[in-house]
């Protein structure tokens, strides 16, 4: 992938990338029944995308570390429009390197304390509906931090309705 790319996409798989690799970020995957309304922002980097998916989502780190993985889609099996969109990709990746300038121990506390304040800041929504459905309502919602040195954990979907 392009250095700098937020999304790359193949026929059945979405990458997307952080502008570094030792930070945890945020994803929000989101289903929708038809295109979600614009929501709240603002968001830095806006990726309109389309792929088919085989019924279920699964998100690894850029190791290929799992994750969440066989995340059942309401939609099933089909072609979907995704939503990709990024805040603080940018700037975390700014603030990451300037701290790796100041501190080159890190092992330090302050080092730590520097990039415990760095986690979770840099935030992606990824938003998928089917390619031919009018939107209704929101499907199911799924809150996953990525941390690059040990896999994360996911919070559980809402309660079916």
């Amino acid at each position: 992938m392009p250095e700098g790319t937020l999304v790359s996409v193949g026929y059945d798989q979405m990458w997307i990338a952080s502008l570094q690799d030792d930070v945890e970020v945020t994803v929000l995957l989101e289903e929708w029944d038809g295109e979600p309304p614009a929501g709240p922002g603002p968001w830095e980097e806006d990726v309109l995308e389309e792929l088919y998916l085989r019924g279920a989502v699964a998100v690894s780190t850029a190791a290929a570390e799992p994750v969440v993985h066989g995340v059942q889609l309401r939609g099933g099996v089909s072609r979907y429009h995704t939503r990709v969109r990024a805040q603080h990709r940018a700037e975390i990746a700014r603030l990451y390197d300037q701290l790796l300038d100041r501190v080159r121990n890190t092992f330090d506390e302050e080092f730590q304390a520097a990039l415990r304040e760095l986690q979770g800041v840099e935030h992606y929504l990824v938003q998928f509906w089917p390619s031919s459905r009018p939107a209704t309502s929101v499907g199911h919602v799924w809150n996953v931090e990525l941390n690059p040195a040990a896999p994360a954990q996911a919070a559980p979907p809402p309660a079916s309705e």
